[in-house]
């Protein structure tokens, strides 16, 4: 297997969807594959991140997280989305 293969591989991994809060928030905020993130942050597939859609990406993942702590309160965020959970990305 080349190296290309194999980060293929590594890359192409679903993101899982338990064992660390990030991970419930990926799937919660449709941000868990480039496949999502195309079809609901229209964030191209195929190219490298900005560090706008990374930093985008971050604002929606702690959105979700801190909608889901304390009292409920969500602080706002650029124009961060809050999306339902997901029960599957594809």
């Amino acid at each position: 297997m080349t190296v290309e293969e194999q980060i293929d591989s590594i890359l192409s991994k679903q993101t899982p969807y338990k064992g660390h809060p990030i991970f419930i928030a990926q799937h919660a905020t449709a941000t868990c594959c480039r496949e999502c993130l195309e079809k609901w942050h229209s964030i191209e597939r195929g190219k490298e991140l900005g560090e706008s859609e990374k930093q985008y990406i971050i604002a929606v993942w702690k959105r979700w997280l801190l909608s889901q702590v304390g009292d409920g309160k969500v602080m706002p965020l650029t124009s961060a989305p809050l999306y339902r959970v997901k029960k599957s990305c594809y």
